[in-house]
């Protein structure tokens, strides 16, 4: 940690905590349910501020915009999706709406209990993996470049370092394309 943007993200989540337990003390919710949050998006303002926002699981454009402060038609096209990353630029021009659309940072993603996305990650999102350093996530990404992407989970096992045993490391943290299912930020 130590960026802005992770500093942000680690305030946020030890808010859900917090409100996570209150709930718990008053009997809002049972222990062991911890807080669900079907589409976690995480909103960068001009200023590199970071936040997150819970959508719920019908969430479309509209809710999208709201919860980011801008026009739904700034979003013409886009879905809300978990673990996406909405970036809200100074730098507009008349008639742009300043806003890039991409996925959280590998950290944030595991933070929340969200997989990576194996076609789409950086190296650096890799690496967030644990047992994942530096030169491993660049010859995963070298890897997906020179194929064009993986086709499959167990088509790591052709990069060189990976073997059976890290492949099953990893598994549960990357999947090949982005997923809806509800996340559970925080368990009790």
């Amino acid at each position: 940690m130590g960026t802005r943007q992770e500093i942000g993200m680690a305030i946020v989540l030890v808010a859900l905590a917090l409100v996570a337990a209150l709930s718990a003390a008053t009997g809002e919710k049972q222990a062991g349910q911890g807080i669900e949050c079907p589409l976690p998006v995480e909103i960068v303002s001009p200023d590199g501020d970071s936040r997150l926002a819970c959508l719920d699981a019908g969430a479309g454009q509209a809710e999208l915009a709201r919860a980011a402060g801008i026009e739904p038609v700034c979003l013409a096209g886009s879905r809300p999706r978990a673990g996406m990353l909405l970036k809200l630029s100074a730098d507009k021009r008349p008639g742009d709406c300043g806003v890039s659309i991409g996925s959280m940072s590998g950290h944030h993603r595991l933070l929340l209990g969200l997989p990576i996305v194996l076609n789409e990650a950086s190296a650096a999102d890799l690496e967030a993996i644990s047992g994942i350093g530096p030169a491993l996530a660049g010859r995963i990404v070298a890897y997906r470049e020179e194929k064009g992407g993986f086709e499959s989970i167990d088509e790591l096992r052709e990069v060189k370092g990976i073997g059976p045993h890290r492949l099953e490391q990893m598994r549960p943290y990357v999947v090949l394309e982005e997923g809806g299912d509800v996340v559970k930020l925080i368990k009790f």
